[in-house]
């Protein structure tokens, strides 16, 4: 239910978007927006993740036994919403907007009992929406192609498996399962999301309708599955979907296979853009493309690359004649495609397309492996055996694609083919396209997403069938890893098993969150398809209306340069190294993304009103890449961390007692007596702490608060003593690219010559010199070999590490620094340290924690066992746990804080230090203008801001509420007028360092950006507090932006740590600045927090209040 003040936030936002003036169309996405996030508020406590607003409103309808009279006026506003949203041809007219308000209004009032505003109930009373010029419904229909619904309820009637669901076109239906869907009563749960296809209306029973021989049925098709990963619990003896989980917890390791497969594949693509390539051209090519797996191999076995070469010509010679004989006119290397309907995503190897025939599109997959010799005899879910001339793993991963291919292109024909390479006979092999293998492929889909369910649900039992007794059938090369397992999860004790269980479930968890949505903040891969673009833009999550600057692109090196008229693309969350989904838009195609090949691409730069793209498809069909089209941008999802997660806490799971117990804080972290220390640019603070963190037997803590120098002294310290004073090999850590670049920095400082290595795409980095993807095109494959052979540190982040563990391989580390710990989770980095010595954390807990996706609900844990080592929240970092551990043992050997800070000015500090870090910093002693009263604001003290910052470097100034909006413009306009008094005065020593704005919500950035000089954009940073972390400015400004209490909620991230209560964001927002801090907001508003009502109270104590209406 709602509370008081939310459902005024809502009544508000009502009302404000009834009074603004737009067209039918925007105002309608207007109101749907207010519902989504009425829907969000309402389910934020429901441990539970829904696949679409219609799932959530049919949720809560159920559950909240909302009248029948709101019921039909929310389902008609979301069906006109969902018109509208989809089709921008839509007409929406008037009443649609009257179902909307009123819907809107009677839902919010309903569930909050609060009175409807006197103007709200006027305007309603008036509304007649009894009779509309549409029908309610589609009506019945004797047949239904294809229809997506929610399910209510099941029941068994009589020998008939019935499904009750609630569908947007004809409301309530019933559907009978016949074979081969039967099993699929015993799958699917209460609210989940169906698609199925081909159903016919029962006789005489016009709501029912049942399933034929040629129906198919998917579970949640928004969340989307890897063909290939699907295609690996096929066997010629058919289908198991515990494969698709052995896999995930046993990662293989490199080998000279999975190596000769890459580069065959590469081969293929290579042959196709070039078919006369020499095999030695290409083979050094490739050996530059990707070399750390091969350097790897040859690190153990030098002999490995020769017989890699040998294996790799063989397969290049036979596909060299092969692709001779295939015909084409058009041809798409790796195009991906996704298909909300079935579920599915994937990349193929080979598209063809014809001129003359535009619905023909050919298949073809190659594999490098074993091929069948004679036909084999396939079997089907229904036990029925089909003859083939391609291995039945391969086959069903073809079938995939022809399912994509078929919800992609209507009316689509072709070929599908696998292409074996190693064989010289019948290469090119015909994979038949079969409706019971499409239906095959779908059941194991969905058993696999009733298992993920079942565990997220927290039911175990599952994982009780992973021995040889009742695993069902698996491949030989798959048996020990299965033995294994078994013989690990059977022998755990309670506390580890519980451990290894509640991470499972919150990787499958933040998995589902992150393809399908989880509240107001997250929205999920699934918006791609299932939001507008219109509704995107609003939360600067999508870049619309680019236009393609043909004559600065290269299309020969996939260079695309997109322009935008609106300079205001660095607005957006978007950042260079990110990974985006690129579209056109134009009246030529369909707007929806997946109704078209998926073009994938890496920003390499961006700038205000320009976006340079590295296209990830480097041969595809070039006659879209037009500049008449309209372009999109939007995140693409890049879900193998999350994948990568699993082998993570299994690595746990498996490495030894001694080591689970340090991890899991059972076991006292041993220390060996004090190594020497060789620096003089340490304090004595800095040099205790990074004596005993070299000191460390098995880990050390290190908390850093702002401006302690953490990474620039302490970090740069402990590695140059390893360096010199040890042998190690030394893995260094940080969760964010730019963090990682810092350190680089530190590393460099130590000498010109200082060796070192880093990990990261080449548009990760600033520093060229030392990355490793950068040097792979410089340097030939042996000189990187030996200078990865000679080097001993290595620096990368945390997800490159666990999408690319062949570093682990590289080398045998014997150290792990990791900085920027407390923004890491714990199932991110326990895998890394199993295999390793020891470990140093360097972060603050106090400052922002891990990012994650699902709802607070699922974080907190129940268990007594996992409480007692302070495992309460599953969102915590390892760093934080681990700290609570030695603090709660006293274990005081094994942490330690740097205490002296060299950022803030004594007033700014002194906030922080009294409230966030109970008196424990202190100033660096050598910095005379932390404590001097000198200030550039003295000549202008007769304006009351700066008169005060003048006296204490710190003032709130009043600002206005304004209801109902995402904004605030009085504050925007007060942050403006400061930016260029403040320019005027610092004149010529105004630079990028002198002033930064902060606010906790970016259309309030947006909104202040849109208003500052252009001249000034470059220079002064506008974001987000997330943004904003491991930042500083001698001047921050913060603009709260809070309207209302239900923001006021939204914005914090509270928590209490050493007994004092925390606002993390808060914290990191003052501690950014260094001279001066304005703060402004309204204060009756943010006084309803515990934490800013302190603050507040804090700055009047110290005449530093400004309410600039009074001198209205």
């Amino acid at each position: 239910m709602l509370d008081i003040e939310t459902a005024k936030y809502f009544y508000d936002s009502i009302t404000v978007t009834i009074s603004e003036k737009l067209p039918e169309r925007e105002r309608l996405l207007k109101y749907y927006k207010i519902y989504k996030e009425f829907l969000n508020t309402v389910l934020e406590h429901e441990n539970r993740i829904f696949s679409s607003y219609f799932a959530k409103t049919v949720f809560i309808i159920d559950n909240f036994q909302v009248p029948e009279e709101i019921t039909y006026y929310l389902k008609r506003f979301q069906i006109y919403a969902r018109s509208s949203s989809q089709d921008k041809k839509y007409t929406v007219k008037n009443y649609h907007n009257r179902y909307a308000v009123i819907s809107l209004v009677k839902i919010v009032n309903y569930f909050s009992q609060l009175e409807i505003p006197e103007n709200l109930f006027n305007i309603i009373s008036k509304y007649d929406l009894k009779k509309t010029s549409e029908s309610e419904t589609l009506g019945s229909l004797e047949k239904i192609k294809e229809i997506k619904c929610v399910l209510t309820k099941k029941d068994k009637l009589k020998k008939e498996t019935i499904l009750f669901c609630n569908t947007e076109e004809l409301g309530l239906i019933k559907i009978q399962l016949n074979p081969p869907w039967v099993d699929f009563y015993n799958l699917v749960w209460e609210n989940a999301t169906i698609y199925f296809f081909e159903l016919i209306q029962v006789a005489n029973e016009e709501p029912t309708y049942k399933t034929i021989s040629t129906s198919l049925i998917v579970l949640e098709p928004d969340y989307l599955f890897d063909a290939t990963e699907l295609s690996g619990c096929f066997q010629n003896s058919g289908a198991n979907p515990k494969l698709y989980f052995l896999q995930k917890f046993c990662n293989s390791q490199i080998s000279e296979s999975l190596i000769v497969g890459n580069m065959v594949n590469t081969c293929l693509d290579e042959l196709i853009l070039n078919p006369n390539i020499g095999f030695d051209e290409l083979f050094d090519k490739m050996l530059k493309t990707k070399p750390l797996q091969i350097i790897a191999l040859a690190l153990r076995d030098k002999e490995s690359v020769s017989r890699i070469k040998n294996k790799v010509k063989d397969n290049y010679e036979k596909l060299r004649d092969a692709i001779k004989n295939i015909k084409y006119e058009i041809v798409t290397v790796e195009p991906s495609f996704i298909s909300p309907k079935y579920g599915l995503q994937g990349r193929l190897d080979l598209l063809l397309e014809y001129y003359e025939e535009p619905k023909k599109k050919d298949i073809i997959e190659l594999k490098s492996g074993g091929y069948p010799k004679d036909n084999i005899l396939v079997t089907t879910h229904d036990g029925k055996k089909i003859s083939s001339k391609v291995w039945n793993n391969n086959l069903s991963q073809i079938t995939c694609y022809n399912l994509m291919l078929d919800s992609t292109f209507k009316k689509r024909y072709g070929t599908s083919s696998i292409l074996y390479s190693s064989t010289p006979k019948d290469p090119i092999r015909n994979a038949e396209n079969i409706h019971q293998k499409k239906q095959e492929v779908l059941i194991t889909r969905n058993n696999i997403v009733a298992i993920e369910h079942q565990l997220m649900e927290k039911n175990y039992s599952f994982l009780y069938d992973f021995n040889p007794d009742k695993f069902g059938e698996i491949p030989e090369y798959k048996k020990n890893d299965l033995k294994k397992f078994n013989n690990i999860y059977s022998n755990s004790d309670v506390l580890t098993r519980e451990y290894f269980h509640a991470f499972l479930t919150f990787i499958l968890i933040e998995m589902s969150s992150s393809k399908l949505g989880a509240g107001n903040s997250n929205k999920g891969f699934s918006a791609l398809w299932l939001e507008s673009i219109d509704e995107k833009e609003e939360d600067y999550s999508v870049l619309k209306n680019l236009h393609l600057n043909i004559d600065e692109s290269d299309l020969d090196s996939m260079y695309l340069l997109l322009e935008s008229r609106e300079e205001e693309l660095q607005l957006s969350a978007f950042r260079k190294g990110d990974m985006v989904i690129l579209y056109p838009v134009s009246d030529e195609i369909s707007n929806n993304v997946w109704n078209n090949q998926i073009l994938k691409a890496t920003i390499k730069e961006i700038t205000e009103n320009s976006i340079k793209l590295s296209l990830r498809n480097k041969l595809f069909d070039k006659r879209i890449l037009r500049s008449d089209f309209q372009w999109v941008i939007e995140p693409d999802y890049i879900d193998s961390s999350n994948k990568k997660l699993f082998n993570s806490i299994y690595n746990f799971f498996s490495t030894d007692e001694t080591k689970q117990k340090l991890i899991l804080g059972l076991k006292e972290p041993e220390f060996f007596s004090n190594s020497k220390l060789n620096s003089d640019y340490l304090n004595e603070n800095q040099t205790e702490i990074v004596k005993r963190a070299l000191s460390a037997n098995d880990y050390f803590l290190i908390q850093g608060p702002p401006g302690t120098g953490k990474t620039s002294f302490v970090l740069k310290s402990i590695v140059e003593n390893l360096y010199f004073s040890t042998k190690e090999n030394v893995l260094v850590m940080a969760y964010t690219n730019r963090a990682v670049d810092e350190i680089c920095s530190a590393l460099k400082s130590i000498s010109d010559d200082f060796h070192f290595l880093r990990t990261g795409s080449k548009e990760s980095s600033e520093h060229q010199d030392v990355l490793l993807s950068a040097l792979s095109e410089q340097i030939t494959t042996r000189d990187l070999f030996i200078k990865i052979r000679d080097c001993r540190i290595f620096v990368s982040t945390v997800s490159s590490v666990i999408s690319n563990p062949v570093i682990l391989e590289l080398k045998k580390f014997d150290t792990a620094i990791i900085d920027e710990a407390t923004q890491i989770l714990e199932p991110q980095i326990i895998g890394i340290i199993t295999d390793l010595k020891r470990f140093i954390l360097i972060g603050d807990e106090k400052q922002l924690p891990a990012v994650v996706t699902q709802n607070s609900i699922n974080l907190e844990t129940d268990s007594e066992t996992l409480k007692k080592i302070h495992l309460h929240n599953l969102s915590q970092s390892l760093f934080e746990r681990l700290l609570l551990c030695c603090k709660s043992n006293n274990w005081h050997n094994a942490f330690g804080m740097l205490k002296h800070q060299a950022r803030m000015h004594k007033k700014i500090q002194e906030f922080p230090n009294k409230f966030f870090y109970n008196y424990q910093l202190e100033l660096f002693q050598h910095n005379k203008w932390q404590v001097s009263d000198d200030t550039i604001f003295k000549n202008f003290s007769s304006e009351k801001i700066f008169s005060a910052l003048s006296k204490n470097r710190i003032v709130f100034i009043e600002s206005i509420i304004e209801k109902g909006k995402k904004v605030n413009f009085n504050e925007a306009k007060i942050v403006v007028d400061l930016i260029n008094k403040i320019k005027n005065i610092y004149g010529q020593q105004f630079n990028e360092s002198t002033l930064g704005v902060i606010s906790p919500f970016r259309a309030q950035c947006a909104e202040i950006y849109r208003r500052i000089d252009k001249d000034l954009r470059k220079m002064v940073m506008i974001d987000t507090v997330e943004r904003f972390q491991g930042s500083e400015r001698d001047i921050i400004i913060i603009s709260f932006a809070v309207n209302n209490a239900y923001q006021l909620r939204n914005m914090q991230s509270p928590c209490e740590i050493d007994n004092l209560l925390i606002d993390r964001k808060l914290n990191v927002a003052m501690t950014r600045a260094k001279q001066y801090l304005i703060l402004i907001g309204n204060s009756e508003i943010l006084s309803q927090s515990k934490i800013h009502s302190t603050l507040i109270k804090f700055i009047r104590d110290k005449d530093s209040y400004v309410n600039l209406n009074d001198d209205l």
